[in-house]
């Protein structure tokens, strides 16, 4: 970090602010209203989806946490002598059908703390939507008493939610709120509510009441909670004198008279809500307080594909997918595509195909299926020719594709028997960590029980990393000999190499020591975050192997824990899982978050159009992401005051290197799920998951 955010920094340290923010570590990373669709149009087309026949069954309840409350003691008869509960307050079953069809399901009448409460969960009998699923519908709101038997519902949806187009369909803050009232009574014996909404109504019977259960119809269950304190008033002087050109954007500037805004708290935004429903109900789709159209089914959608699947289950859905559609011919991992189109190779290619390598390393060493040791010697293999494709062992490859792609000055052609190959250049100290990743994985698996014929080339390999790669293109004097000490098998060369990494340790490791990931105020290196996790990984595994100067080991878990506690709780499930790895103690607390947060993963990835700027309470950060980089002004770096669930957020290649992020375009596009098995099964090897989750 350098420049103004410098200047701002040490201003910020005076009064407590930002603390250790600026730091360096070798191997660690710098651095107009929408018409009334609800249930009253006709079998409407959405997502490419008709209306089909399905047969009919009850509605489900989401099954977690509740409000409680008792049925009024009082009965009042109707003429036909049916009991009705006083103020109707009690569990029905309901039945009706109104213009998009046939429908039954639960309503509920219960005391809240401010008047009785009304809740609704139907279930559409002959209507599928997106994928030929069920279509629910869920409501929440209140009940007041107008008369002797006789009952007012009231209810408000809201169409604004987190996507902001899909097809023709879109959503903009002026779209109004749609008002829904209802009135039941008693006539006759028979409970009924009439239903009025822009106009159109419809009615349901009301059957069988019971009295109210412990636990609530329905439970929604979205939380924000503070990521850090307020910042001080000296950090909060210098955020505005370092800032101001940001928050003069014309895509900041209408937030900044925003309370939220101005008192520059971020938010972690918690939402488990129909998590047991969609564990129940794999096969449903259920809206909650939204007009039913293609957006708020596709917002819905997104819930249900990260919930209905367990840990375990998504991992061999991503882990399937990567292998039919995200490696390419070379055996490295893309970056994804159009969803009709051929995917690309990604830019970052030799970091993912690391981490896709230990992934399937890892689940061998869990599972023994001989498919994943298939592919992790295939991708291995890849992970291998980013040096050898080169022709000059000074240089190693981002990424490869086959040759004959698209001209462009980055890629060049491959040398001597790997001339079918076109490698990019810039390999740098970002990409090789996926070379050292996949070398260290790659030994653990193929060498150290045995002396399989691609060992021979790890160790070559290995052995030009510590003598040619400059530090000046990614190199480390420590990581480079200590990888080469790990996996040599010439007595001698081992030594060699060690002496070199003890001597880098012993001027290291006090700097290693000194310099956690950091966290202040919302202010972060995202990307770094990850890079830092791998980072540490890699020196623990070869911790695990030779242990320089007695302490690596000891070091880095201090490390490590350091780190943990900074970035506690900001949805970054790699720190939860490394934090309680390598002899660590088990921590429930920090094994639930992260499982919380695999489960916000839709499989598939989002391909939706998301801009969290459509709702009125959403509202922009006052710092710019990746502030150090200072170029807010010509780069879009506006990010989100809250870090929302996954399943709201752009789908990315690799979630973990980007945080708050509330806007991005992937309706037509397909991306790799690298990110999830990763951390999944390093949370199998760990003995972190048990594989029940």
């Amino acid at each position: 970090m350098q420049g103004r955010l410098t200047s701002f920094l040490h201003m910020a340290r005076l009064g407590g602010g930002l603390g250790h923010f600026c730091y360096s570590k070798v191997m660690r990373t710098s651095g107009a209203h929408l018409l009334m669709t609800l249930a009253l149009l006709p079998a409407l087309h959405c997502g490419g989806e008709g209306a089909t026949t399905n047969s009919a069954g009850s509605s489900g309840s989401s099954g977690t946490g509740a409000s409680s409350g008792t049925s009024g003691t009082g009965a009042s008869s109707g003429t036909s002598g049916t009991t009705v509960p006083e103020d109707y307050v009690g569990r029905w079953s309901v039945s009706g059908t109104d213009a998009r069809g046939a429908y039954v399901g639960e309503v509920e009448v219960r005391p809240g703390s401010d008047g009785l409460r009304f809740l609704r969960s139907i279930r559409y009998a002959g209507a599928k939507v997106e994928d030929g699923r069920e279509l629910h519908v869920a409501w929440t709101g209140a009940a007041r008493r107008t008369g002797p038997l006789a009952l007012a519902l009231d209810v408000s949806l809201d169409p604004r939610g987190f996507i902001a187009k899909r097809g023709s369909l879109t959503r903009s803050l002026s779209d109004g709120v749609i008002a829904v009232a209802a009135t039941v009574r008693t006539d006759q014996g028979a409970v009924r509510a009439r239903y009025t909404a822009s106009g159109a109504s419809w009615e349901e019977g009301w059957e069988r009441p019971l009295p109210l259960p412990v636990d609530a119809l329905l439970s929604a269950q979205r939380t924000n909670r503070p990521a850090h304190d307020p910042p001080t008033a000296i950090f909060a002087a210098a955020a505005q004198a370092q800032f101001g050109s940001y928050r003069a954007l014309p895509e900041v500037a209408p937030y900044a008279s925003r309370p939220e805004f101005k008192a520059a708290i971020h938010f972690i935004v918690d939402d488990p809500t129909d998590y047991d429903f969609y564990r129940k109900n794999s096969d449903a789709i259920r809206v909650w307080n939204k007009p039913l159209d293609g957006i708020s089914i596709q917002e819905a959608k997104l819930r249900a594909d990260a919930f209905r699947w367990s840990l375990a289950d998504k991992a061999a859905r991503f882990g399937a997918d990567l292998e039919s559609k995200f490696i390419d011919a070379t055996g490295m991992v893309t970056e994804g595509g159009p969803e009709s189109g051929p995917v690309l190779p990604s830019n970052d290619g030799a970091l993912w195909t690391g981490t896709y390598l230990a992934a399937e390393a890892y689940r061998y060493q869990v599972t023994g299926d001989p498919a994943a040791l298939a592919h992790a010697r295939r991708t291995l293999d890849a992970i291998l020719k980013l040096q050898e494709v080169t022709g000059d062992w000074t240089q190693f490859a981002r990424t490869l594709r086959l040759a004959g792609g698209p001209a462009d000055p980055r890629w060049h052609p491959g040398a001597g028997a790997l001339a079918g190959y076109e490698w990019r250049s810039t390999g740098n100290n970002d990409m090789i960590k996926g070379v050292l990743y996949g070398q260290i994985v790659g030994y653990g698996l193929f060498c150290k029980s045995g002396n399989d014929p691609i060992c021979a080339r790890i160790r070559t390999n290995a052995k030009h990393i510590a003598d040619d790669i400059s530090t000046t293109i990614g190199s480390s004097d420590l990581y480079g000999a200590w990888i080469a000490a790990v996996v040599s098998d010439n007595v001698l060369e081992r030594a060699k190499y060690r002496a070199k990494a003890e001597s880098a340790w012993a001027t290291q490791k006090l700097g290693i020591r000194a310099a956690p990931s950091m966290y202040e105020q919302g202010l972060a290196d995202w990307s770094g975050l990850h890079l830092n996790f791998v980072s540490d990984t890699i020196a623990l595994l070869l911790a695990r192997e030779v242990d320089l100067g007695g302490d690596a080991q000891s070091v880095y878990r201090d490390v490590v824990r350091k780190s943990y506690a900074n970035v506690k709780g900001l949805r970054l499930p790699m720190w939860e899982l490394l934090a309680q790895s390598f002899g660590e103690p088990k921590d429930a607390t920090a094994t639930s978050d992260a499982k919380w947060i695999l489960r916000e993963l839709p499989f598939p990835k989002p391909m939706a159009n998301i801009n969290h700027a459509v709702r009125p309470d959403f509202c922009v950060s006052p710092y710019p992401r990746n502030a150090w980089k200072n170029d807010w002004t010509t780069s879009d770096r506006v990010r989100s005051l809250h870090s929302f669930p996954y399943y709201e957020v752009p789908a990315d290649d690799y979630y973990w290197k980007e945080h708050m992020e509330f806007d991005g375009d992937t309706e037509h596009w397909v991306l790799p799920g690298t990110d999830y098995v990763h951390l999944y099964w390093f949370a199998r090897k760990e003995g972190i998951f048990t594989g029940a989750e």
